[in-house]
């Protein structure tokens, strides 16, 4: 009789435990690097962290409720690395490249359609006509090109016949004023942010770059559930139509588009070496890029 109560006890607390930890939340650390970059807060949340929450949301009847925790701290990149390759339940994005493809696991779903791979210059004020006669890849590549050091697309310009001067980022616009080198390489929603009264420097009329450079959200490699979540839930969201209306109303981008007269532009593509074979074949599905 005894051995039958020990033994329906320990059936009962086994059962609580499994109750309990089934009611566990996942809490998940997301990491926005660039929030202050783009002057977002907490109650005014980037593009990643909108699109990353209403993933998150829509998944909830398949994979259950969560919790989130939202950093802002500009930490250097390779310490986030370290951060999602140390922590289970870590999220943030990047553009992507095989190395790191290596490290973390990629969602592969680009989060803004390859927007950063469209590309515009910064120029001195006064030297915009320069430009007007460009026809060819080939003159563009007579102009040297500012970028950050540590940069993705680096190796992209280098390995199209571009010379590429490398800096801190922080140092880009005074170099291009004082002629360090001719143009500096700006994704088509960001040049607004340096274009500031005073500064003799201009957005070039005519041109852009083209190249595939999609940004992904990362996790740890061991967290197949997370990746599994925010693969699905990305997917569901293209398939409603809450993708596209979530990145087509967001200003950065909505009026970017507008500004920089995108499908005016004479548009010159350039091959990305860096390519993993999983971003190779998206680049086939209409559905991920901006058209």
């Amino acid at each position: 009789m005894l051995a039958r109560l020990i033994c329906l006890i320990l059936v009962i607390h086994t059962f609580s435990i499994k109750v309990a930890a089934d009611d566990v939340k996942p809490r998940y650390t997301i990491y926005d690097r660039e929030a202050s970059y783009y002057n977002n807060s907490l109650n005014n949340l980037s593009y990643p962290v909108k699109l990353l929450l209403l993933t998150l949301e829509v998944g909830k009847t398949k994979f259950g409720d969560y919790d989130t925790k939202i950093l802002t701290t500009p930490y250097p990149k390779t310490r986030v690395i370290h951060f999602v390759k140390s922590q289970n339940n870590a999220i943030i994005w990047s553009t992507t490249a095989k190395k790191l493809e290596e490290e973390l696991s990629a969602v592969y779903v680009p989060i803004i359609k390859g927007i950063l791979g469209y590309r515009v210059f910064l120029i001195r004020s006064e030297e915009q006509a320069r430009f007007d006669s460009i026809t060819k890849l080939a003159e563009l590549r007579q102009f040297t090109i500012g970028q950050g050091k540590a940069w993705n697309d680096n190796a992209i310009l280098r390995h199209n016949g571009f010379t590429v001067i490398g800096a801190e980022a922080n140092g880009l616009v005074n170099m291009l004023l004082a002629k360090r080198f001719d143009i500096y390489s700006r994704g088509i929603h960001e040049p607004w942010i340096e274009l500031k009264a005073g500064i003799k420097m201009s957005i070039e009329n005519n041109l852009m770059l083209n190249y595939p450079l999609p940004i992904y959200f990362f996790v740890n490699s061991a967290n197949k559930d997370l990746h599994q979540r925010l693969t699905w839930g990305l997917e569901h969201i293209i398939k409603t139509g809450q993708f596209d209306q979530l990145f087509k109303n967001h200003p950065i981008y909505s009026e970017a588009m507008n500004k920089i007269n995108f499908h005016k532009r004479k548009s010159f593509t350039l091959i990305n070496p860096n390519l993993s074979p999983q971003t190779k074949a998206l680049l086939k599905k209409d559905k991920y890029w901006l058209k």
